[in-house]
């Protein structure tokens, strides 16, 4: 899940998500939409989030802040509602103080995974600061052959695409046909990503960092 949430320093928290659901071939399902909730602080910056998506599902998180009240750790404690399973999982995640306003500019190195089959994607995308985008990148698979000596096959390739930002610091880039939703953070320094109607199993998520 990626989004934007707002604290509005009374204890009420609101703002808009996109998630994937890994739901198998032929597709993952994509949905966005909004929530509200509420959060408490304690003096040590542990506390909790507990928030009401618009599909009818309701989260609490412990949370921790961290990088002086930039960044913050979640993991579920509990969920309610329409679709909510914890059973046999660990729901987590991180956030970071996103830029409102921000717009990608310049080249970002990125490493995104794609769970759970562990594939990986390293490489550079450039933002031209108008609205295109190049990307170089190298797919990495799962290591083959036998010990002593293994290896991870790689293919390289580029792309180029369109971006497009809102007044909140999410966006949306199109390499045609796969779409990633993103959110600039830590000052337009780096930015989260999390690919958009993936085909096959697996979801695809990275953070892409200003060189």
């Amino acid at each position: 899940m990626l989004g934007v949430m707002n604290f509005d320093g009374a204890g009420n928290a609101s703002g808009s998500y996109t998630a994937q659901f890994a739901g198998g071939p032929p597709h993952v399902l994509t949905t966005t939409g909004t929530f509200t909730g509420t959060y408490t602080t304690n003096p040590d910056g542990t506390g909790s989030v507990t928030t009401t998506l618009d599909a009818g599902i309701t989260f609490t998180f412990a949370t921790v802040t961290t990088d002086s009240g930039n960044g913050m750790q979640l993991v579920a404690t509990s969920c309610s509602g329409n679709g909510c399973d914890l059973s046999g999982t660990l729901l987590s995640g991180f956030a970071r103080a996103a830029e409102a306003g921000g717009s990608p500019n310049g080249n970002y190195g990125f490493q995104f995974t794609i769970a759970p089959n562990v594939n990986s994607t390293i490489g550079v995308a450039s933002f031209d600061g108008a609205g295109n985008i190049t990307l170089s990148e190298s797919f990495i698979s799962p290591g083959q052959g036998q010990a002593p000596v293994m290896t991870a096959p790689s293919q390289t390739g580029t792309q180029a695409g369109t971006y497009t930002t809102n007044s909140d610091g999410s966006g949306k880039i199109s390499f045609s046909p796969q779409e990633y939703a993103f959110v600039m953070v830590d000052g337009g320094s780096a930015m989260l990503v999390l690919q958009l109607h993936r085909s096959g199993d697996g979801i695809q998520f990275g953070v892409a960092r200003l060189q």
